[in-house]
């Protein structure tokens, strides 16, 4: 009955056997991206080899995976952009898995979320491994089950568990075959993944996984991209030469014997499906046409495509088409894009409106548009505010588009213009997605044509240009009363348009008229408080702009904030508390993280409390919104500098003072812990405050009693361990080395270390020792302190040299 039983279940004094479910291979599907399969139905036209076309190559690439002698375990097929890299790719995928040859493939697009990066690559691959290779499932399923943290991991890691591994470990008949099975790994479009690095990372990582020996079976890795020179270079590295083979798709597979029998196909699909197939002659096109298109595509299939697509365009009139397309002649056949340029310019030329057409590419192309059907998408496009688009290859493109906000809507359009402008341009350069939340180009040559000035001529899309489109488009978003948008990142993405931005007048006038200030006190969508760090990405961005308009308004923009400082800083000085919320903000508060809440300093949160000046902070400056921000550059910059917050600066002996208290409130929570066993210090509370002393090291004035308390030893127990490297060593030692006299470096006034059991009388002691050394300093923190309204140049000697030095 138990006879090779596996996950048998036994309950009371029946038996009854059931398979286990197991999740991990749906935790697996979770990870990857379904549109990087070879056989994907995320679009319906997927590129591939015509029938009867690219034979030669194909025979060739089948040749050498079937080899299973081969001498080399990696090819590089390469070429230019448009010679059908891709459509070779997939054509291979599909013979291969055919014939049980194919073990994964992943298809990078660098406009295509989780595929233009390699967070999706390896759980992709092993996905399709444990498909392909049954007997390699169970030992993903476990990995998965055992590290649900495995795809967060290093890609290496990633390799060695879901793939390596699993292949070693894998049994049955997949793995025992005589001769080898040779398996093929395909990567097509790797230069299309969104960083050089990466891409030479990824590149080792596969050629050293394919000349593993994994069981009897044979590895093969196909790699397909454009020349880019750092592929180049790294093929050229002789340990990866030596595993490598190269294929370069060049005139020896003799390109235009495919071309020719690809477009006479086409033209006869156009014959007898198209609307208009009655107007179009028994022989069409004639065979000098075919050569002349032939001609024209230098090779590349890119050309003959868009010609297909152009002349069998619905409700357009085939014949008519291909005599407009044969009528473009260039003169000069040295740039073997020409012809294509020449086909695009005469597409653009026939639009309409190319005014807001190129309004609308310009946008798309420093644009990502993140659907705002998907909360996922758009929790995650948050953190991912950073490097524009494709206007760099190399760029992790990543603007977060305000959320019940489509492309039309974005751009301000009426319902229906979008598709009415751009009508002219689908089907034969772009698609636009049924929600109108993304736009496909079909072809990269398309975007590297608009971006070449000297290719597109009146037709190019100038990138300082798109990014002020693109910070006019934020901008009437923020004057949009009522509709669901995340303000912090609009603010973000408006910050980040304005620093590559031409500053034109108009630009310019609608930030003023924008009132910045006015969103201080509104409420984001998660009803956070913006306050004034909401400004930070815009000013930063326009102290980095290179046009000289942008140092006029950067000094609007910090006149605003001053005057908005000057009404509310007096608030502050009523209280110490208030004022130590103020020295926070201007050293920046703490190095951590934007979850870190005031909540580090106890003793300043009970005092605000008790006190009830919280709803002072919240009418005033919003600070203790402020310090958890992510954002602090300004207001520490305005605080520290006498001519934008005049008399009421933030001064050195003002740090000192707080770092001074800021320990002791330290290390009386220690006692306390030491008294009474039931009280718990708060979480990482230890840790804040050393951190907090840090920051605050770096701008304090040199005082005497501070630097006595720094050298206790409880107090350099209590913190140090607190801060990695040595950073607090560091502070230390620079703090003491402010001091001009160098005698002072000496210990003073070492305490025993308080250790846990001390007799209650020895705990009191220390207590009292502590306040008597706390009666003895108060006349420091009281310098430090009480004139911190006033700038050092205007005490009088002897106050300038306490507050300054305070040297013994």
């Amino acid at each position: 009955m138990f006879s090779n039983a596996r996950d048998l279940v036994i309950t009371g004094g029946s038996f009854s056997t059931g398979l286990v479910r197991r999740f991990g291979f749906e935790d697996l599907h979770r990870h990857i991206s379904p549109g990087a399969l070879h056989n994907s139905g995320e679009f319906l036209d997927q590129p591939r080899c015509h029938p009867d076309t690219r034979v030669a190559v194909l025979e060739a690439i089948m040749a050498w995976v079937e080899n299973f002698e081969r001498e080399s375990s990696t090819m590089w097929l390469h070429g230019p952009a448009g010679a059908g890299k891709s459509a070779i790719a997939r054509s291979i995928a599909e013979l291969c898995a055919a014939l049980n040859l194919l073990i994964a493939s992943f298809f990078f697009s660098r406009h295509a979320d989780g595929r233009k990066n390699t967070e999706r690559l390896i759980s992709t691959i092993a996905y399709q491994l444990a498909q392909n290779i049954p007997d390699t499932r169970p030992h993903i399923e476990s990995v998965v089950e055992n590290d649900p943290a495995i795809f967060s991991k290093s890609l290496a890691d990633q390799i060695q568990a879901l793939i390596v591994r699993p292949l070693q470990s894998a049994s049955g008949d997949s793995l025992s075959r005589n001769p080898p099975l040779p398996c093929l790994i395909i990567i097509d479009g790797l230069d299309e993944c969104h960083d050089a690095e990466v891409q030479i990372h990824v590149l080792h990582l596969f050629a050293n996984l394919v000349q593993r020996q994994c069981g009897n079976i044979r590895l093969a890795f196909l790699v397909v991209s454009r020349p880019e020179k750092h592929l180049r270079a790294s093929f050229s590295h002789v340990d990866l030469a030596a595993c490598s083979t190269m294929l370069l798709l060049d005139d020896t597979f003799k390109p235009d014997d495919d071309i020719r029998l690809f477009l006479i196909s086409k033209c006869n699909e156009i014959k007898n499906r198209h609307t208009f197939k009655g107007e179009i002659p028994d022989v069409w096109p004639s065979p000098g046409d075919i050569e002349t298109l032939v001609k024209k595509s230098s090779g590349q299939f890119i050309f003959a495509s868009v010609v297909v697509k152009y002349v069998g365009a619905i409700n357009q009139r085939p014949v008519k088409r291909l005599q407009v397309v044969l009528g473009l002649s260039p003169t000069n056949n040295a740039n073997p894009f020409m012809e294509l340029d020449a086909l695009y310019h005469h597409i653009l030329a026939s639009v309409e409106d190319i005014s807001i057409v190129l309004c609308i590419l310009g946008i798309r192309l420093v644009e990502n548009f993140i659907c705002p059907r998907h909360d996922s998408l758009y929790a995650r496009s948050k953190s991912l505010i950073h490097e524009l688009g494709p206007f760099d290859e190399s760029a992790k493109n990543s603007i977060c588009l305000a959320r019940g906000c489509n492309i039309g809507q974005f751009l301000s359009l009426e319902p229906g213009d979008l598709r009415y402008n751009l009508a002219d341009l689908q089907s034969v350069l772009l698609e636009i997605s049924d929600d109108e939340c993304d736009i496909t180009f079909f072809h990269a040559s398309l975007l590297d044509y608009l971006k070449d000035s000297s290719r597109s001529k009146e037709f190019h899309i100038d990138k300082e240009v798109a990014h002020a489109d693109s910070a006019m488009c934020y901008i009437k978003l923020l004057k949009v009363d009522g509709s669901p948008k995340p303000l912090y990142d609009l603010f973000n993405a408006l910050g980040i348009h304005l620093r590559d931005a031409l500053l034109t007048n108009t630009l310019q006038n609608a930030l003023q008229e924008l009132d910045l200030l006015s969103f201080m006190y509104m409420e984001d969508i998660d009803g956070t408080q913006l306050g004034l760090p909401y400004l930070e990405d815009i000013i930063a961005c326009l102290q980095e702009s290179q046009f000289p308009d942008a140092k006029k308004l950067l000094k609007q923009i910090t006149s605003k904030i001053d005057q908005h400082l000057r009404i509310h800083l007096p608030k502050y000085q009523v209280d110490q508390s208030l004022q130590d919320l103020v020295v926070l903000a201007a050293i920046g508060a703490t190095s951590f993280e934007d979850n870190v809440t005031i909540d580090f300093w106890k003793d300043l949160k009970v005092a605000l409390a008790n006190k009830n000046l919280i709803q002072v902070d919240r009418q005033g400056l919003s600070l203790l919104t402020y310090l958890c921000n992510r954002s602090r550059r300004s207001l520490a910059t305005a605080f520290r500098d006498p001519q934008r917050s005049g008399k009421l600066f933030v001064t050195g002996g003002q740090i000192a003072a707080l770092a001074l208290r800021s320990m002791k409130s330290a290390y009386h929570q220690k006692l306390k812990m030491l008294q009474d066993p039931s009280y718990i210090m708060e979480a990482n509370y230890a840790q804040f405050i050393s951190w907090t002393v840090v920051n605050l090291l770096d701008s304090a004035s040199p005082s005497k009693h501070l630097a006595l308390y720094m050298e206790q030893p409880d107090i350099k127990k209590l913190i140090e361990p607190q801060c990695d490297m040595g950073i607090w060593g560091n502070a230390y030692t620079k703090y003491l080395d402010s001091f001009q006299d160098k005698s002072f470096h000496k210990p003073y006034l070492h305490m025993a270390p308080v250790e846990p059991g001390l007799p209650r009388a020895e705990i009191e002691q220390l207590l009292e020792s502590i306040t008597s050394l706390k009666r003895g300093h108060e006349s420091d923190a009281e310098v430090s302190e009480g004139e911190d309204g006033i700038p050092p140049k205007e005490l009088s000697n002897k106050k300038q040299r306490l507050y300054e030095s305070d040297l013994p």
